[in-house]
């Protein structure tokens, strides 16, 4: 006994190379992939065998830094990739199920005023042969994956690297069910190839690119029997990106998402579309004439948030902006089974333009969100009993206290007050402050059946509210205002 006390363990004390194969292949996937890659494998033949295991890559999710902006190791970029690639055509293709990959490559320094890399010729070879084999290495990685049969979901975000959607995804067609292409930061176009169509498991297809397009070709169709969720996404776009005319074509849709792109007044494309039930539209420069015909909507979204997305509208686009913002008023009291409704439209209009029986045209609204006009005069409609959740300006909900007293079922206020400090976070000169402070003071005692409150306040500002919040109700939740939780909820 005391030779194995000196050893430290009884001898029934189990080491964990005792553990069976199931256990080990569970505690390595605890690791992230590099450490697993590094310190497995040396240990022993057995767990360099289970590293292997086909369980441990069934999700795989790979960030990349292939650019000297943003990498600083000592291996060379391109000795990197093919190490990468490698590992990942030969243990992770044949298997996984799941595959993000988020490949931080050069950008193209010709299209940016950028000589940082100049005094280092090395790197700078180094960087374009990275730029010219990545593209074919990606499009072989991504065939090999689809060719096993198992890919149910791809996510691929590549700045700077033209990806073309083709025929390396057909054999695919049988499993994949998420598809997700991410051109950020690339002055590259993106074009969508025909095949698309027979990916007849497809349900969820995202397109995002920023400084370009999207481009769908000639004769190009999407699954239209399949695909429940669609995602358009042009950021900062070189010219006007018109809706796709596929997109009528989809009698499954069930969440349309745009950002940035061109509906016109007179569009009736989205009418094609029976199984809509959310519509969010970001900056897309018109809304549809047909928006009062989507009657199987349960959610919509308008956001036309110029200032924060950085776009200077042309006189033309403004024009196109203004015209077709009646269609909200005329629109929105048809679709009488809406239970979300969040607006952010041009800083001149007033929430008074909306009907003002809404709330009765509406009965199973739960949430609703405005901001609009910065020193808005008008109030939240009447009939709005339904509401459990609401974002207004300070001002509006002062005004809308009667209004919001008769939702017995409202429990969360969000007063989400625009340009109350400068872009450095100095107070602005006014009163939006010290309003904000006093409703929030005031609110949970006209609203007994809040729960939660949300505050646009600096830090201190912020502290200073709640602290007076809870000396009146302790049990009253305070929080900052999460405008980027409020639209994707």
């Amino acid at each position: 006994m005391s030779d194995t006390r000196a050893h430290g363990r009884s001898c029934n004390s189990p080491l964990l190379t005792d553990l069976p194969d199931e256990c080990l292949v569970l505690i390595f996937g605890l690791l992230s992939i590099p450490e697993r890659c590094r310190s497995v494998p040396p240990v022993c033949r057995r767990w360099r065998t289970l590293c292997a295991s086909p369980e441990l890559v069934r999700t795989v999710s790979i960030e990349a830094k292939l650019s000297y902006c943003v990498y600083s190791g000592t291996v060379p970029l391109r000795q990197q990739m093919h190490s990468l690639f490698l590992w990942l055509h030969t243990h992770v293709a044949p298997h996984v199920q799941r595959l993000s990959l988020n490949l931080l490559a050069p950008y193209r320094r010709a299209d940016w005023d950028d000589d940082s890399l100049d005094d280092e010729p090395g790197k700078l070879a180094d960087e374009e042969a990275v730029m010219a084999e990545l593209p074919q290495a990606l499009v072989g990685l991504l065939g090999a994956a689809c060719a096993a049969g198992q890919l149910r979901e791809l996510s691929l975000e590549i700045p700077h690297v033209q990806v073309h959607l083709g025929p390396w995804l057909l054999p695919a067609a049988g499993t994949l069910r998420s598809l997700s292409l991410n051109q950020e930061y690339t002055l590259l176009e993106v074009p969508v190839a025909a095949g698309l169509h027979r990916l007849t498991k497809l349900q969820e297809l995202a397109l995002c690119v920023d400084e370009g397009n999207i481009l769908f070709r000639p004769g190009c169709r999407l699954p239209s029997q399949s695909l429940t969720q669609l995602y358009l996404t042009v950021v900062n776009p070189a010219e006007f990106q018109p809706l796709p005319s596929q997109v009528s074509t989809l009698s499954a849709l069930r969440a349309l998402w745009l950002n940035g792109i061109f509906t016109t007044c007179s569009s009736d494309a989205l009418t094609g579309l029976p199984s809509l039930r959310c519509l969010r539209m970001c900056n897309c420069w018109a809304l549809p004439g047909c928006l009062s015909q989507l009657t199987s909507l349960r959610e919509l979204t308008v956001s036309q948030n110029w200032e924060l997305s950085g776009l200077q509208l042309t006189a033309a686009a403004q024009e196109a902006v203004d015209d077709s913002l009646p269609f909200l008023s005329v629109g929105v009291a048809e679709l009488r089974r809406l239970t979300s409704l969040l607006l952010r439209v041009s800083d001149h209009l007033s929430i008074s333009t909306l009907p003002a029986n809404l709330g009765h045209d509406l009965p199973l609204l739960r949430r609703f969100a405005w901001s609009g006009k910065r020193e808005d005069e008008g109030a939240l409609p009447i009939g709005m009993t339904s509401l459990r959740s609401a974002a207004l300006p300070s001002p509006v909900a002062q005004r809308s206290l009667a209004q919001l007293a008769a939702a017995r079922r409202l429990e969360l206020l969000a007063l989400n007050d625009s340009g109350l400090y400068s872009l450095h976070g100095q107070p602005v000169p006014g009163e939006g402050r010290q309003q904000q402070h006093a409703l929030a003071v005031q609110a949970p005692q006209q609203l007994p059946s809040l729960r939660r409150l949300e505050l646009t306040l600096s830090r201190a500002d912020f502290q200073n509210a709640a602290a007076a919040v809870h000396g009146l109700a302790p049990a009253l939740v305070v929080e900052p205002f999460d405008s980027w939780q409020w639209c994707t909820a």
